[in-house]
């Protein structure tokens, strides 16, 4: 299948909001997305909104991938799919499309399933579409079985006012909030492994972050600096806490709270309180077992 088409799923958090804070809100996610392609020297693309999505059109088709890879690391986003735009609403048309790309992906002996999402009202059946292109699939490819709970290949089609968007493979996403929709925060960094992950739960939550320490030494910003690429690739502003009062005050960055990396209860934890006239965060205390080592993984992987 020769794919034309970014198709970008957005985080559920964004498509339950009201009609003007999810406005906000993909201004947002596109303001990153942007600085990110741009970064990736994958620049030169159209993107087109609707119905829960995004769809980023880029003149080379060949960056197709290149762009899916990019924008998996962008908060805010659910899952990407590689996937191929076909002009036309009309339920043969889909068909032919659809039972085209099901012949050259689906082998014989492999199990699989079709899913077909119809935003467009009283036009044709999602379950009789299924059913029939199903049909047509099995008639064609020998040894087939369907397996609606866990296919081996998966067949999407979303038709819509855009028209329809074929694929056959989901990339995940972060999903979370788009970054900078909830304000500013300072998190304190002193080389602990704890902050990053601290760090990257603020981030994941809409809020770009301040790093602050006692003092920042090169090994301490190179540290740091493993979050850039969650941070649309967009360098950090490196404070010591003398100067904290200073990012409260500048209307520009005007942070709100400090973020600490704490993951157990403690007497610091009322120390760190009374030191600051700022909210205080601790978005490791009580996490759920396992989410400091999935979310270091996830920070330290490609």
């Amino acid at each position: 299948m020769e794919n034309n088409c970014v198709l970008v799923k957005l985080s559920p958090e964004i498509s339950l909001k009201t009609n003007y804070v999810r406005g906000y809100f993909l201004t947002k996610l596109i303001s990153n997305i942007k600085q990110v392609v741009r970064a990736k020297k994958l620049s030169g693309n159209r993107i087109v909104r609707g119905g829960g999505r995004l769809y980023i059109f880029p003149k080379d088709k060949q960056k197709v991938m290149g762009l899916c890879l990019a924008l998996k690391g962008v908060f805010g986003v659910s899952f990407v799919a590689p996937c191929k735009l076909v002009l036309s609403k009309s339920r043969s048309e889909i068909m032919d499309a659809a039972l085209s790309v099901a012949l050259d992906f689906i082998k014989p002996g492999d199990t699989f399933a079709v899913r077909l999402k119809n935003t467009l009202e009283k036009s044709f059946s999602s379950r009789e579409f299924e059913a029939t292109l199903g049909s047509k699939i099995i008639s064609k490819i020998k040894n087939l079985k369907v397996n609606l709970d866990n296919p081996g290949k998966k067949l999407s089609i979303e038709v819509g006012p855009k028209g329809c968007f074929l694929y056959v493979e989901e990339i995940q996403g972060l999903a979370g909030l788009p970054l900078g929709c909830e304000g500013n925060v300072a998190v304190f960094f002193e080389g602990k492994k704890e902050e990053l992950a601290a760090a990257f739960l603020m981030m994941k939550r809409g809020c770009n972050i301040f790093p602050v320490s006692t003092n920042f030494s090169t090994e301490l910003k190179v540290h740091v600096n493993k979050l850039v690429k969650f941070n649309s690739f967009r360098s950090f502003k490196f404070s010591t806490l003398d100067e904290l009062d200073e990012l409260v005050s500048k209307k520009d960055i005007s942070v709100k709270a400090i973020v600490f990396s704490n993951d157990s209860y403690s007497k610091q934890l009322s120390e760190q309180k009374q030191n600051f006239s700022l909210a205080v965060y601790w978005p490791l205390l009580f996490a759920p077992k396992g989410m400091l080592k999935e979310t270091l993984v996830m920070i330290d992987g490609d």
